[in-house]
């Protein structure tokens, strides 16, 4: 089993990230392996509680929902964008990251597309 650190800094409005991130995530699981998601920068709105119907929200909800993901929002992000996290979604900082990238085989970082 290994464990996998997906870095999401887009919105799941703006960026197709979440999706790709929805379709590693399951890929992952299904091979028996542990994902852990840090959401950093606008990524943090995935995590969001306001988050309403629609293709990106229900992308994010279900990629909050998988078993054997855990997923930490920038606590540092999320106060200065004011919002609410979801269920699920715990609020952490860069110790929590380093921890994170020193205990995973594999980061992958889903960052704004050029």
């Amino acid at each position: 089993m290994m464990e996998i650190l997906m870095l999401l800094f887009t919105t799941p409005v703006q960026h197709r990230n979440t999706e790709r991130a929805l379709m590693l995530a399951k890929s992952f699981v299904e091979a028996g392996d542990k994902v852990h998601v840090f959401l950093l920068g606008d990524g943090v709105y995935n995590g969001s509680s306001a988050l309403i119907s629609g293709e990106p929200a229900e992308a994010a909800a279900q990629l909050l929902s998988l078993p054997s993901v855990t997923v930490t929002a920038c606590i540092t992000c999320v106060k200065a964008r004011r919002i609410s996290l979801s269920p699920g979604v715990s609020a952490g900082g860069l110790d929590d990251l380093s921890e994170q990238l020193e205990r995973c085989d594999t980061a992958i970082s889903l960052t704004s597309e050029a």
